[in-house]
């Protein structure tokens, strides 16, 4: 009889791991997709952007090559992709519609 309550016992506990499993993988997809969806940038040409954010660029581009520019016309941000010309390194920036740096989130 105690075999029996401790088999019963031992299946239960390996049902309610298996579960909480479960339970933290759906979280973690639910937080990739939410990454995913705010990203709505665009690839966009230097001359369609404003005055502003081309001269902030202009200044960029004398320590940095521009690799990639891209604009998120729903929060009216720039994302510009650079590699610096002295140790080969990437960075990315954000600009606002001002031309002034936004700083990334966490």
């Amino acid at each position: 009889m105690k075999k029996i309550l401790l088999s019963v016992a031992f299946m239960m506990s390996v049902c309610f791991f298996a579960g909480a499993q479960e339970t933290q993988k759906v979280e973690k997809s639910t937080e990739t997709l939410t990454t995913q969806v705010q990203d709505d940038y665009k690839e966009v040409k230097l001359e369609n952007l404003n005055q502003n954010v081309q001269a902030a660029i202009q200044v960029y581009s004398q320590t940095s090559t521009i690799k990639k520019l891209e604009y998120a016309a729903a929060q009216k941000l720039t994302k510009i992709t650079l590699i610096q010309k002295s140790d080969n390194s990437e960075k990315v920036v954000i600009l606002d519609d001002a031309g002034k740096e936004v700083p990334a989130k966490a």
